[in-house]
């Protein structure tokens, strides 16, 4: 499936880290989610973090991080209400 690219622009940045396998969900109030694995130092490291930004204007505008542990129960919220599409799309900054 090819998918239609509407916009491409960095909507998070760590310097000096790597950011890597994002997924993004959206929700059935239009919220949008981004998760993915953040604080890495490159891409093979065992220090990375479930990491996630959230977006209620369909992308114009990104929460600043959002650590694990909201992460973890704001995810499991989800996967039980079964209110999100996810759309597993790479997203590159």
């Amino acid at each position: 499936m090819d998918a239609n690219i509407q916009w491409s622009r960095v909507i998070c940045r760590q310097d000096g880290n790597y950011l890597g396998w994002p997924t993004i969900a959206s929700r059935s109030n239009g919220e949008l989610l981004v998760v993915f694995s953040g604080d890495r130092e490159e891409h093979a490291c065992p220090y990375g973090k479930t990491q996630m930004i959230r977006s209620s204007d369909q992308g114009i505008s990104w929460s600043k991080l959002a650590g694990s542990q909201l992460l973890g129960g704001l995810l499991l919220r989800a996967l039980r209400n079964k209110n999100f599409t996810l759309k597993n799309k790479l997203m590159r900054g």
